[in-house]
């Protein structure tokens, strides 16, 4: 028996999963990031190409490390093509490892796929570092 899944246009389901995700990852909530991305999830970082497993990894520590880790997505921009969603997106962070005194405000252009089988799910998430004195 096939089952027939709605796929809707509306540009907030897919955002939804990504801000879920980042959210996850504040959290150290390894479940709930596995629940936002596919099996065969993809990330390329700074020039480094990762999986979930590494995702995992970055989680936990962040989980465990007693320290403040927050995003904050913004200038968001989606397309829906069939069962494919592209978000681009710029990406500041808040950073305070456990004992600093000071926090770092990363920030990132970024751009996520998304597939729907059953719902919407996080396949590929790519991240460029903007420079400090960057726009």
């Amino acid at each position: 028996m096939t089952s027939i899944h709605h796929i809707s246009d509306d540009s907030s389901q897919p955002e939804a999963v990504l801000r879920a995700f980042f959210k996850a990852g504040e959290d150290g909530d390894v479940a709930a990031v596995r629940d936002c991305v596919t099996d065969d999830f993809t990330l390329y970082e700074a020039g480094h190409i990762e999986n979930y497993d590494f995702m995992v990894r970055a989680v936990t520590a962040i989980g465990t490390s007693g320290g403040i880790y927050r995003w904050y997505l913004s200038d968001l921009k989606t397309r829906i093509d069939g069962n494919l969603a592209t978000i681009v997106y710029r990406n500041r962070g808040e950073h305070q490892p456990a004992g600093a005194a000071d926090i770092q405000r990363p920030a990132w252009l970024e751009s996520a796929i998304l597939t729907f089988t059953d719902r919407w799910r996080l396949s590929f998430l790519h991240s460029t570092p903007i420079a400090p004195s960057g726009k």
